[in-house]
């Protein structure tokens, strides 16, 4: 999902969005904000302002205690919020990288896979 062409990225400040790049030259925008464990970036350039989360803990720390639901729940809330608004594009189809191999997963995160050399 992403922001419509039409919506100014200061928008997102009402949200608590912090602008951390900007390019007077090139008119690149980037926001960015912390929920928890997350960190979501919204730029106007290759990302054509579309919303990006990214899970930012070491894959080989425990999340636990980390208020992952909470954080979750507020990404919700203001999604829902900039949707009620009228800021998001919901025509454009969402877009979701992750890793489908899950042979591959479990032989990475596996504790013991030192004794399987």
């Amino acid at each position: 999902m992403r922001l419509k062409e039409m919506v100014s990225m200061d928008v997102l400040k009402e949200f608590g969005y912090v602008l951390t790049e900007k390019n007077d030259q090139t008119g690149f925008l980037r926001f960015t904000k912390h929920y928890g464990s997350f960190l979501v970036t919204v730029c106007n350039n290759q990302f054509r302002k579309q919303i990006h989360i990214t899970l930012i803990e070491n894959e080989n720390a425990c999340i636990k205690g980390k208020a992952t639901v909470a954080s979750i729940h507020q990404i919700n809330k203001d999604l829902c919020e900039m949707t009620n608004r009228g800021y998001l594009d919901m025509e454009q189809p969402v877009s979701v990288a992750y890793e489908n191999n899950w042979e591959e997963q479990m032989a990475r995160s596996n504790p013991f896979q030192f004794l399987m050399r």
